[in-house]
């Protein structure tokens, strides 16, 4: 059987989303997540499709061993740093607005 995909096209295709809770009368967390690769020991700019009204929390998930962290965060985009010297790093990222 083939493999089917349930869900939002941009949730199957693993393209930026964003999700809306509301609890509260819809005054939910805005939330946008995808992923992103960095070659060996550089910067990537991370943008939004949307800008944020407010500097969101950003979450990082490498998917090695290696070290990433973040270096710069506005409303339109994020900075992640590679820090390895030898390979390219893969991480899923996550950003949320209160």
């Amino acid at each position: 059987m083939g493999r089917t995909n349930l869900g939002a096209k941009e949730l199957c295709n693993q393209t930026e989303t964003t999700l809306h809770s509301h609890p509260g009368g819809g005054n939910g967390a805005v939330i946008k997540s995808g992923q992103s690769t960095g070659a060996k020991a550089t910067e990537v700019q991370v943008d939004f499709a949307s800008a944020f009204l407010a500097i969101p929390r950003i979450a990082l998930s490498p998917y090695s061993a290696h070290i990433v962290w973040i270096t710069e965060v506005t409303v339109n985009y994020f900075k992640w740093k590679n820090n390895s010297k030898n390979v390219g790093v893969t991480v899923d990222w996550i950003a949320i607005e209160w």
